[in-house]
């Protein structure tokens, strides 16, 4: 059983949670949700007993009781497991290939080496990850990562598990899976499951209670809707990579643009010892097309990503972007005709201040004092960053980072842009924003590769 009690927190400069009351008993799977900014990661932590270590600036009041335990008080049990935000974030970074990655949690509860190697194996099998156990985790793909993490989780049989957007990395066929699993579990080990996500109606089918974070403010309900994933049936989705393109409508006379982006018979592979992992691809975009990249997790969307813009060099084929092959060219030179929001926006932070950040890439680009100023204002706000302009990047929730890395892409005014996952960890109304950023780029002449795992982006 788990019980919060009137569980309050509140930071230096602001209340975020207030007198949250609810129970949950053995098998109960609660979707805890609400927009971005509603407190969802703060009140994980705070559950998971580790608020304190990760905020200690962060003031609780209330009780969180699980086994008679007060999480906020004691240390939390050797049954109680987390599952984070950032799934990059919780890998060991000791551990060489994934099938240690995946032990180093029951290694550290004293798990005899046998029990250990079984649990694995099972999970491996229940994951689809059998085929990765030998890869260094850190040269996998975002989707594979929170398999990991998620799976390291698993095999602890954790009785209290809390995820914190456990879904954002996963292809669709995954998530499937993934909550189907879950519900499994739940119901098998008596288990109480915690799962934090934005509103969405394939985890509000598996949740038997929610609850709803807003300005500080919950509601927890009983959902009497529970249990439809059970009846889904999930096929596998085809591994190689697929291309949708859009054309939007562009003014000519008025656009500045003339962008062009060919591939052909791209070859790559990471080392001489292994096959290939992209083979004769070709792709072409042009003025005010939109070109979609899809397909499941370790189908090599961001590889591809990061050859064209020039990061890897094929062993075969070649990309021109406007005529510049990338593969022959510095980055800097690439950098001033395409730009590239990454997958993980931790990777392209370096500014003290999100204003230094966003203005970055016009100063880079050359543009004119008041240029780079009108260009980062606009960014700022078409983000919704405006207003924290002076805070520092690492401050931001998982969301913000997000349109962090849009917003200093787009203040580039390059004439490509390259976005990978660009609607991860948004609300509906921040898709809505996104992809009327994008097209308002297809309008002005620019070209788009996209690559995104959600098909409701695309249009």
């Amino acid at each position: 059983m788990l019980e919060v009690r009137n569980l309050s927190i509140q930071y230096p400069d602001h209340p975020l949670i207030k007198n949250i009351n609810f129970r949950l008993e053995e098998g109960d799977i609660c979707f805890l949700t609400g927009n971005s900014g509603s407190g969802k990661t703060t009140a994980c932590l705070a559950m998971a007993g580790v608020l304190s270590h990760v905020k200690p600036e962060a003031i609780v009041s209330g009780q969180i009781i699980f086994k008679d335990i007060n999480l906020e008080k004691e240390n939390p049990p050797p049954d109680l497991a987390i599952t984070l935000e950032n799934p990059y974030s919780q890998l060991t970074a000791i551990k060489s290939n994934v099938k240690e990655e995946i032990a180093f949690g029951l290694e550290m509860r004293g798990i005899e080496p046998e029990e250990m190697l079984r649990r694995i194996n099972v999970i491996a099998g229940k994951f689809g990850i059998a085929h990765l156990m030998s890869r260094d985790p850190r040269s996998l793909s975002g989707g594979e990562i929170q398999r990991i993490v998620i799976s390291s989780s698993f095999v602890l049989k954790p009785k209290l598990w809390i995820l914190d957007r456990p879904l954002s990395e996963l292809d669709p066929y995954a998530r499937h899976l993934f909550l189907k699993e879950l519900v499994q579990y739940a119901k098998e080990n008596k288990a109480i499951i915690i799962l934090s996500d934005e509103p969405a109606p394939d985890i509000y089918s598996i949740a038997s209670h929610v609850l709803t974070l807003k300005s500080g403010i919950s509601n927890f309900s009983v959902n009497n809707k529970k249990g439809r994933i059970e009846n889904i049936n999930v096929s596998e989705l085809d591994t190689s990579i697929a291309f949708t393109k859009t054309k939007n409508k562009t003014n000519k006379k008025e656009s500045k643009f003339n962008p062009s982006l060919q591939a052909k018979s791209l070859c790559f592979g990471y080392s001489k010892q292994q096959s290939n992992i992209i083979n004769n691809i070709s792709l072409n975009v042009q003025r005010g097309e939109c070109l979609w990249i899809t397909g499941p997790n370790g189908c090599c969307k961001t590889t591809l990503a990061k050859l064209i813009i020039g990061l890897l060099k094929p062993i075969e084929g070649s990309v021109l972007i406007n005529g510049i092959n990338p593969a022959k060219e510095p980055l800097w030179k690439v950098a001033r005709i395409a730009s590239y929001a990454f997958q993980n926006p931790d990777l392209q932070i370096f500014s003290t201040k999100i204003w230094d950040e966003v203005l970055s890439g016009p100063k880079f680009s050359g543009y004119s004092d008041e240029k780079c100023i009108n260009l980062t204002e606009w960014a700022l706000k078409l983000f919704g960053l405006r207003e924290k302009a002076k805070h520092h990047p690492q401050d931001l929730n998982r969301s913000e980072k997000k349109r962090l890395g849009l917003a200093s892409t787009f203040a580039m005014d390059t004439p490509i842009l390259i976005l990978d996952e660009p609607s991860q960890f948004q609300s509906i109304k921040e898709k809505h924003i996104i992809r009327e950023a994008m097209r308002n780029a297809l309008n002005m002449g620019k070209s788009i590769l996209c690559i995104t795992h959600d098909l409701d982006l695309i249009f």
